[in-house]
């Protein structure tokens, strides 16, 4: 089995893959704004929000929120260019696809073994999301590692600050403090959150949610001015009911208490 390092060199590949033209970050706050919640450090196993995943094309990511489906089958999300993505320079593929039980692209977890195939994925200017349909027998946790959550799904478009939590396999970050807050100067995008956050390769696909644990979006992209981009969770979500016509569920977790843990 590869080191760690090498997992990660692995996924920053990935994370370093570009999600099409630079799109236009928020301003830069005239002030510093309080943090929602400390970072800390925990282990994050299994399936679930924060988890480290390797596709069969060697991409590593990060694991998003988990899913219910209509069609009786459980998913998890992350972010589309983990399927198309071969290199850290790159555009959007243009594409978006879906695939039938059985026929996906293999997902395994770091141990190397098998959870799933990819179910679906976009990768364009607008949106860059995936979902992996989980194998018969693979048992998901709704609960963001470190914070718990989510409660709900974010549908707003605020003009307000919103702070966000994350939990992802970053550089660096992902042996020291995977768990992270930020803050969105606002959500008026329809497609993307731009947020002022610590984030490396490897933190690609991670789940974001609201201070009070909504759900809002997927880390897919970083830019080079501190900021990093999150597609919408909500109209990702719809998009994806859209075209494999299935119902997904948000699955829910209480919070956790933020507390460091050493």
């Amino acid at each position: 089995m590869i080191s760690r390092l090498a997992r990660l060199l692995a996924i920053a590949a990935v994370a370093m893959a570009g999600t099409g033209p630079a799109r236009a970050a928020p301003p830069a706050p005239s002030c510093r704004s309080p943090l929602a919640g400390p970072v800390g450090t925990s282990s994050c196993p299994g399936v679930r929000p924060g988890a480290m995943y390797f596709a069969d094309n060697g991409n590593g990511c990060s694991m998003s929120f988990v899913f219910h489906g209509s069609d009786r089958h459980e998913y998890v999300a992350s972010a589309g260019h983990c399927i198309w993505a071969d290199s850290n320079l790159g555009s959007p593929a243009d594409k978006e696809a879906k695939w039938k039980p059985g026929a996906g692209m293999p997902v395994s977890d770091p141990s190397g073994q098998r959870i799933g195939r990819f179910a679906y994925g976009i990768w364009t200017d607008e949106r860059d999301f995936s979902l992996i349909r989980l194998d018969s027998g693979v048992q998901a946790s709704a609960a963001m590692c470190y914070f718990g959550g989510p409660v709900s799904m974010y549908t707003a478009h605020s003009s307000g600050i919103v702070f966000l939590k994350h939990f992802g396999n970053g550089l660096i970050y992902g042996d020291t403090i995977p768990a992270r807050t930020a803050l969105a100067r606002n959500t008026l995008d329809a497609h993307y959150v731009y947020a002022y956050a610590a984030a490396l390769p490897g933190d690609s696909g991670s789940a974001v949610m609201t201070e009070d644990g909504q759900a809002i979006g997927t880390l897919v992209d970083l830019d080079g001015d501190g900021t990093v981009a999150m597609t919408r969770l909500d109209t990702s979500v719809a998009e994806a009911e859209r075209y494999m016509h299935v119902r997904l569920s948000l699955q829910r977790a209480a919070m956790s208490p933020d507390l460091i843990h050493l």
